[in-house]
């Protein structure tokens, strides 16, 4: 059977563009949830140039293992985090194996993506490449916002809403929810998804409960299928 290969940045576009993912509705039930009010300003970045090149930052950050390739602006769903400063993700993309422990998060594939962030906070710029840096500075979490942008932050999951019907997507779970934030007795869980894709389809939507604790520690769940496209069975991703 013949292969399509699509770059990851296509995938992604066609992942999270307008179209809804349809639903099986005489079979699955959606739980939905309403998603936050979230912004963030990415313009202390942006009007230095960042996300043109790395170079804005001093050059001290040339010296550091791994220099970072590319600053991306974070999107809103950060916008819970606090203290609210300046912040950006630093990505490098890589044939090679960095080393997980050097960077918030990673996502494996032929060529992995590894991010971290760049935080500008008392008139200095700081590097935050580990989760437990992440949870140093954004900690204590103890609002169910803050612990769902510290989720996102620290995993690279995604929440999703809005999740349409249709019986042209194949489902694994019988019941679907929206994303959202329970409070636990020792934290709030954080109910996300990873659409990450990487080889040859079928290629599934996880869905992922993420426990985060006041100290910023996570216990991550067991990824659950929940649905996928059958248009990317024949699509393989590198």
């Amino acid at each position: 059977m013949m292969r399509r290969f699509l770059h990851p940045v296509w995938l992604g576009i066609l992942l999270l563009s307008g179209c809804s993912f349809p639903w099986n509705q005489a079979k699955t039930t959606i739980v939905e949830a309403t998603p936050p009010a979230l912004s963030v300003d990415n313009s202390f970045f942006e009007s230095k140039g960042c996300f043109d090149s790395p170079d804005c930052l001093p050059e001290s950050f040339q010296l550091i293992d791994f220099p970072i390739e590319v600053l991306e602006p974070v999107n809103e769903s950060l916008g819970g985090l606090s203290p609210a400063v300046p912040m950006a993700m630093a990505v490098n993309n890589s044939p090679y194996f960095l080393g997980d422990d050097n960077f918030t998060y990673s996502q494996h594939c032929l060529v992995s993506r590894y991010t971290r962030y760049i935080v500008y906070a008392d008139e200095g710029y700081q590097l935050l490449d580990t989760r437990s840096k992440l949870a140093a500075f954004y900690t204590p979490v103890d609002s169910p916002l803050e612990a769902y942008s510290f989720a996102i932050a620290a995993t690279g999951y995604r929440p999703l809403y809005n999740i349409a019907e249709d019986e042209t997507i194949f489902y694994e779970a019988k019941v679907i929810e929206d994303s959202h934030v329970d409070e636990s007795n020792d934290g709030y869980v954080v109910h996300l998804f990873d659409n990450f894709m990487c080889g040859c389809g079928p290629h599934y939507t996880k869905a992922i409960d993420v426990t985060v604790h006041t100290d910023g520690t996570l216990e991550i769940s067991e990824p659950l299928n929940v649905f996928r496209n059958p248009a990317l069975d024949d699509v393989c991703a590198d």
